[in-house]
C-alpha cells in the first residue's frame, strides 16, 4: 500500500490483520496468501484536522466477525458489523446519536458500544452556560434472537458464572456451534441500555 497505515490487529486465530489506513479505508488481510479486502472507505471527514484515520474496531472471538465505527455525514459516528465469511456488512446504528467503541462479549452473546444520548442539561455556574456532565450510556446488543437481555426483571443474578430464572431454571449455555452465531433479522431492535449510570465513559473493554 502507498499510504500510512494505523492501528493494526490481529484476529484471534492469527490469521488475519486488520488495519486502517490515510484514506479512511478500513482493510483486513490474510496472513498466509497476503489478500486485502477493503472494507470500507469513507471521504466525509477529509478535511478534518482533528481525524485522521478510521481506528475504532474490535474483532469477536471466533475470528469471524468485525464490529467497528464510522462517521457519517453529520459527523456521528455509527455502528457496523462486518462477516468476514460471507464479505457482507449491516449498520447496527442510525446516526441519530454517537455511537463508538463497539466491544464483542467474549462468551459470544452481547456485542457492547457507547452511545451519547444522554441528555440532562445542567447550569455551569462558573462560565454561565448548559454542558451536558454525563452524556455517554452503556449499550448492549442481543446478538442471538429469542435471548432475554442483560438484567431482565424475570432474571437475578446469583452468582458469577450462573443466571437463574425467577423459578430457579438454570439459564441453557448454547451450543458449541451457536455460541458465536449472529442473527441479522431484527437485530436493531435488541438493542438495550444497560442498567449503569451515565457518565464520561472510554475506551470500552468486555
Amino acid at each position: 500500500l502507498d499510504r500510512t497505515m494505523y492501528h493494526l490487529e490481529w484476529s484471534p486465530d492469527g490469521k488475519k490483520i486488520l488495519f486502517g489506513s490515510k484514506d479512511f479505508d478500513l482493510l483486513v488481510v490474510e496472513v498466509a496468501d497476503k489478500k486485502t479486502v477493503k472494507i470500507e472507505g469513507r471521504r466525509f471527514l477529509d478535511n478534518d484536522e482533528f481525524v485522521w484515520e478510521v481506528s475504532d474496531y474490535a474483532w469477536s472471538a471466533d475470528s469471524r466477525w468485525i464490529a467497528y465505527s464510522l462517521p457519517g455525514e453529520n459527523r456521528n459516528n455509527t455502528i457496523w458489523l462486518y462477516d468476514t465469511q460471507k464479505n457482507e456488512k449491516i449498520q447496527l446504528t442510525d446516526e441519530f446519536y454517537e455511537n463508538m467503541n463497539p466491544r464483542w462479549d467474549a462468551a459470544g452473546g452481547y456485542l457492547y458500544f457507547l452511545s451519547y444520548r444522554n441528555f440532562q442539561i445542567t447550569m455551569d455556574m462558573f462560565e454561565d452556560n448548559h454542558i451536558v456532565g454525563h452524556p455517554v450510556q452503556v449499550m448492549a446488543v442481543s446478538l442471538r434472537a429469542g435471548e432475554k437481555p442483560i438484567y431482565a426483571k424475570n432474571h437475578a443474578r446469583i452468582g458469577k458464572d450462573q443466571e437463574t430464572s425467577q423459578e430457579g431454571e438454570k439459564k441453557a449455555e448454547p451450543a458449541e456451534g451457536e455460541r458465536y452465531r449472529i442473527d441479522m433479522d431484527g437485530i436493531q431492535k435488541r438493542i438495550f441500555a444497560l442498567a449503569v449510570p451515565a457518565g464520561n465513559y472510554f475506551h470500552l473493554l468486555a
